[in-house]
């Protein structure tokens, strides 16, 4: 049976599913490997931090930057991801899916395939997309870290092993050690979440937020909630940060002071579904307050009704709870 105490901050800071299961199984590079790995890649860090600059400063200078960065390296998904990703944030009402399927359709590659599957809020497109783009490269990384987080989205018992056998083979992946780093608590794996997260900094845009957020969650993941909770008091203010905080004094046995925070982001964000689902899991399982919990539960649900994708496992234990209770 899982322990109460555990729940609400490996909720939080990973996709828990089901009570942690130690699975033998590959291991993992060296730091050594992955410092020479990082060595070797120093020219393309450098390149996406010029970029993000640039689109920071200006969007529109910033995405002709990034563009005439692409069409010179047009096999680095890092930056095709990073322009994206900035796209969504800068021009949220623009029609990207539809920009991305004339994309395609003009050239039918790997990365194009790879970046629909990014859109797709729907599980079963984004899976479809994300194997067209291996079946047009099996060996295109991108598109193995976008399968190994649909997999783990899905709480596929197998995705641990095949994680870090990607990054045995491919020790500077960054996305995957960070996949890493949010998957192994899951299996109690703490060991591979605290070498996941002395990886960081891969950049030098995250050298101070998240290397530092990373020892933070893996403190925490570990059990030592006071040592995460000094750690995050060291960030600023975000919505992650306040979360993370609000965990480390949850498993503190602080856990009406985490109540307070979680209650004074939501009064700035009232419709944050992590917040909502994280409160209801602090009242459920620490303060006694049920009925409260499965009001916020309610909401969750009703929040993030057609993101099954991005809030699967969340949404799955919502429903198994709000079910058990009915009967």
């Amino acid at each position: 049976m899982c322990n109460a105490k555990w729940t609400f901050p490996l909720f939080f800071i990973s996709l828990f599913f089901s009570c942690g299961v130690l699975f033998p199984g590959p291991s993992l590079p060296s730091l050594e490997e992955i410092q020479e790995a990082k060595n070797s890649q120093k020219a393309e860090w450098e390149k996406l931090e010029a970029a993000y600059v640039q689109l920071m400063d200006n969007f529109e200078v910033g995405e002709e930057f990034c563009l005439a960065l692409i069409a010179k390296y047009p096999n680095q998904s890092r930056l095709q991801f990073l322009l994206q990703d900035m796209r969504l944030r800068y021009k949220p009402d623009e029609d990207w899916l539809s920009y991305y399927l004339a994309l395609e359709l003009e050239q039918p590659t790997a990365m194009n395939a790879s970046l629909i599957a990014r859109l797709h809020q729907n599980r079963e497109k984004r899976i479809n997309w994300v194997e067209k783009a291996l079946g047009r490269n099996p060996s295109f990384l991108a598109a193995k870290v976008l399968e190994l987080g649909c997999r783990a989205d899905a709480g596929d018992p197998l995705v641990l092993n095949d994680i870090v056998e990607l990054l045995e083979e491919h020790p500077g992946c960054a996305e995957a050690w960070r996949l890493l780093r949010q998957v192994a608590p899951v299996f109690a794996r703490f060991d591979y979440a605290k070498i996941a997260a002395e990886t960081e900094p891969w950049s030098n845009l995250d050298e101070k937020f998240d290397s530092t957020y990373a020892k933070s969650v893996t403190a925490l993941q570990s059990g030592d909630a006071s040592s995460a909770l000094r750690i995050a008091n060291n960030l600023s203010d975000s919505a992650n940060v306040l979360l993370l905080r609000a965990a480390a004094l949850a498993q503190g046995a602080r856990p009406v002071e985490a109540l307070e925070i979680i209650d004074g982001l939501l009064e700035k964000e009232p419709q944050n579904p992590i917040a909502l689902f994280n409160r209801a899991l602090l009242l459920r399982d620490y303060l006694g307050r049920g009925l409260e919990a499965e009001k916020d539960l309610v909401l969750f649900l009703e929040l993030t009704e057609g993101q099954q994708t991005d809030f699967f496992l969340r949404r799955s234990q919502a429903e198994f709870w709000l079910g058990k209770k009915k009967n």
